[in-house]
């Protein structure tokens, strides 16, 4: 499934432009890890927005390793507290699978950033809604390989 390009929304990060594809059709894949359906469909309403028009959403991380298995994401959306293992031991083992090596990701919690933080970036629960559009929308056009830089003000993890 491919859509067109969003239009930007007030107060909105707008990947217009920026997550293109052939003839400038927006091709961005998610991976969501959570088991809280509310906020599963508020992050795909957010990533739709920024255009990841393809979105796989698991309850857990045994699921999200099935799908990395046959699938490579762009992005991958994480909860540190899974009910069957935690969010970082998912990331390195999604990480190892040769599709998914090169998966941007995004840690959840509502627990501070753990130490040696194996995501690319983390997310406080509750988030702000800009914020973490932000964040998502510099992961999505950024290759894993260029280390990102924060927004002023903020340190190398970036934290919403």
């Amino acid at each position: 499934m491919v859509l067109q390009p969003p239009g930007h929304v007030a107060g909105r990060v707008s990947a217009s432009n920026l997550i293109t594809g052939t003839n400038g059709l927006l091709t961005a894949s998610a991976l969501i890890v959570d088991d809280e359906p509310p906020v599963a469909r508020l992050i795909i309403l957010l990533l739709k927005e920024l255009g990841a028009v393809d979105v796989t959403v698991v309850p857990d991380g045994t699921a999200g390793l099935l799908a990395a298995e046959t699938k490579a994401f762009d992005l991958a959306i994480v909860k540190s507290e899974l009910r069957d293992m935690g969010g970082s031991t998912f990331i390195e083992r999604m990480r190892a699978l040769q599709a998914n090596d090169e998966t941007r990701t995004i840690l959840t919690s509502i627990l501070p950033p753990p130490s040696g933080l194996a995501a690319d970036a983390f997310v406080q629960r509750p988030f702000d809604i800009d914020r973490f559009s932000e964040v998502a929308a510099r992961l999505l056009v950024t290759p894993r390989q260029v280390p990102l830089q924060p927004p002023a003000g903020q340190s190398t993890q970036p934290r919403i």
